[in-house]
């Protein structure tokens, strides 16, 4: 209000006014800002007022440092909130609608969690009435989380022999299926988080360690993960094997011998014959006249072999006829033709008899 004859000048523009009041609008801006004010009567007296207003036109900023990340998992049952707040000209922060104490712009309150989902609210508002506000999600979890572990080769059988598995090739695939997202540790890798982790290995010659960690989100540990798997790619020794091929005996029967590995299955033109468990084999085979062929082959358990192949000359003993499987043949054909002859013979004589 002013006297009514009064001339009004706000920021060096002549403002109107009735009954000594006056209404005029102002262009402000961002910060500090000054506006003045001169009234003069008809005396040329006149008297200066300055008003200092405080625009501010930005709400607060408010990072939080921990948790880290929303939604959050954990297994604790109070989590503490920290977090900063940037505003000058900051009025007050609220977490989870409790107002808190902020010191160098940074705060700290624990929260009580509940099982399962929580939302935790967090807002500032400066003195302006600029507000900002966020949500965090923190999710409650104290299940550990239930796993299978599943080992595998491309285009090859694992064996299996109670917790140790044998394998024929150094290139190990598993599997590793969860009822909810986890990370594991294998090898001094990590892996996750994911409901459904694939891992290949190249494990070495011979016995390899496995060891699998398994933690959820909110860091609850399964049961770890332990096998053994021995890789064996290397065809099992056959040595010492007798006779030598190229053998010539006038006998009726021989007898192969070698040398192998205990607990592989040793076979002879397809037939089975047993390793001792130092690794010798002896088998008796019966032999023909001419060309006797004999395939030694030894398989372990992944499937590598190993194999010989012996020939045995087989000689007619001195004044003795011996036949082969052939010459048994013929002989046996020649019979059969004299039986069949003499019967003929014994029929027609018999008819001749008869008639007379």
């Amino acid at each position: 209000m002013t006297e009514n004859d009064a001339i009004l000048m706000i920021d060096g523009e002549m403002v109107p006014h009735s009954g000594g009041r006056f209404q005029h609008s102002v262009e402000l801006a961002q910060g500090e800002f000054h506006v003045y004010i001169v009234v003069t009567d008809h005396a040329n007296n006149s008297i200066t007022r300055s008003l200092v207003l405080f625009v501010d036109w930005t709400a607060p900023r408010i990072l939080i440092e921990s948790p880290e990340g929303s939604p959050y998992f954990t297994s604790l049952t109070s989590l503490d909130i920290l977090g900063m707040v940037e505003d000058a000209n900051l009025d007050a922060v609220l977490v989870d609608g409790k107002e808190v104490t902020v010191v160098d712009g940074t705060f700290l309150e624990r929260c009580e969690l509940g099982e399962g989902r929580n939302e935790i609210a967090i807002s500032a508002e400066d003195l302006a009435g600029n507000l900002f506000s966020l949500t965090l999600i923190i999710v409650l979890d104290l299940e550990i989380p239930d796993y299978s572990v599943e080992l595998s080769l491309d285009d090859e059988e694992l064996v299996e022999r109670g917790v140790t598995y044998h394998s024929p090739s150094s290139t190990l695939r598993l599997d590793i299926n969860a009822s909810e997202p986890v990370t594991i540790e294998l090898d001094g890798h990590t892996y996750g988080p994911q409901n459904e982790i694939s891992v290949v290995l190249l494990l070495d010659e011979g016995r390899n360690e496995i060891a699998i960690s398994v933690r959820d989100r909110a860091g609850n540990l399964a049961q770890p993960y332990q096998t053994v798997v021995v890789v064996d790619t290397v065809p099992p020794s056959l040595t010492g094997v007798r006779p030598p091929s190229g053998t010539k005996t006038k006998e009726e029967s021989i007898t192969i011998s070698g040398w192998t590995e205990p607990g592989v299955r040793l076979t002879i033109n397809g037939i089975h014959y047993t390793v001792r468990s130092d690794g010798l084999f002896v088998a008796g085979l019966e032999i023909g006249t001419g060309v006797n062929v004999f395939n030694v082959t030894v398989t372990d358990m992944v499937g590598n072999s190993n194999n010989v192949t012996i020939v045995v000359i087989g000689e007619e003993p001195d004044g003795v006829f011996r036949v082969g499987a052939v010459q048994y043949g013929l002989v046996l054909v020649l019979a059969a033709g004299a039986i069949f002859i003499i019967g003929v013979k014994v029929l027609r004589s018999k008819q001749e008899k008869d008639v007379t």
